[in-house]
């Protein structure tokens, strides 16, 4: 593959994306009311193996191949436009954390700090609560804890499994 063909397929998956991109933030923002990050990670979904790959698969695949390329003595290599692509993405990602870092307002944390605070105790002191609770009801309900578990290391142990956000 020469240099060419890969410049060419690179500026050819960039426009792509773009376009893609573009025109999912502008139907995003008018008729959803979504911001713009949302209607990007859309058009990711919508560019990958969920539903590109799901309604045209060799598109999908000839677009954004996943196969290393075989050279002429049969050794696999990676495919260098993917490579390209990749390395260009992760200096965008760079660029677009260094900006979201001078954004950053301080000041603004600084006055919310007890607010955020209060919440985020109370995000998690209630699940720690009510999974203690429970589980003195599911020692005294069930076999959901061995016999030989005291029924305070079954409330801390439930409890501090209910704070623990499921993402």
């Amino acid at each position: 593959m020469s240099n060419f063909d890969l410049v060419i397929q690179l500026f050819l998956r960039l426009t792509v994306i773009l376009a893609i991109c573009r025109i999912v933030t502008i139907l995003g923002r008018r008729y959803l009311g979504q911001t713009d990050v949302v209607c990007e990670m859309i058009a990711g979904v919508m560019l990958g193996p969920s539903l590109l790959g799901l309604i045209a698969p060799d598109f999908q695949q000839w677009l954004f191949p996943k196969l290393p390329i075989l050279t002429a003595l049969g050794d696999k290599i990676p495919n260098p436009s993917m490579s390209i692509l990749y390395a260009i993405s992760q200096i965008g990602w760079v660029i677009y954390m260094f900006l979201i870092g001078l954004e950053f307002n301080t000041k603004l944390l600084k006055h919310h700090i007890k607010s955020a605070s209060l919440l985020s105790a109370a995000g998690i002191i209630t699940p720690f609560i009510l999974g203690a609770i429970a589980s003195f009801w599911f020692d005294h309900n069930g076999d959901f804890f061995q016999p030989k578990v005291t029924p305070w290391s079954a409330a801390l142990y439930l409890g501090a499994s209910m704070t623990i956000p499921i993402t």
